[in-house]
């Protein structure tokens, strides 16, 4: 992820920032459960590691332009406090919780399978937050 960084920004400078977070969980929500499948079918290292750099590429798309909208987001009075309350709780929620809530769900419905819903899920609700924010802050 931190060798993508610096071209994912360029590129997100260029075509704009809420453009690449858009098609990054786009991409996320079509292919988080067929990678999750794969996961299951066929458990061993090289499966592992190609999820991984698939997953750690649409990672990188999203991570790398968010500091960009953020700041956007917010007046300069308050930008700070903004930033690290908005990332922070998301963060807390929905990335320090997941393996409670995914382990409660594998659990409830015994498939592994709900590890890929789960991040189709928040993938989902990035790209509507996403979507607002282009709409509200007037994003490209």
């Amino acid at each position: 992820m931190s060798a993508g960084l610096p071209f994912v920004g360029k590129l997100a400078d260029r075509v704009g920032s809420a453009r690449v977070m858009f098609w990054a969980a786009t991409g996320t929500i079509m292919l988080g459960v067929p990678l999750f499948t794969l996961l299951n079918q066929s458990p061993n290292l090289p499966t592992m590691i190609g999820i991984e750099l698939v997953l750690g590429v649409l990672a990188t798309a999203y991570f790398a332009p968010m500091p960009a909208i953020m700041s956007a987001m917010f007046p300069v009075q308050i930008r700070t406090t903004g930033l690290s309350l908005g990332y922070n709780i998301g963060v807390t929620v929905f990335g320090g919780f997941a393996p409670f809530i995914v382990t409660f769900l594998i659990g409830t419905t015994g498939s592994l399978l709900v590890r890929g819903y789960y991040l189709v899920a928040v993938a989902a609700l990035s790209l509507c937050s996403i979507v607002v924010s282009r709409r509200v802050f007037q994003q490209r």
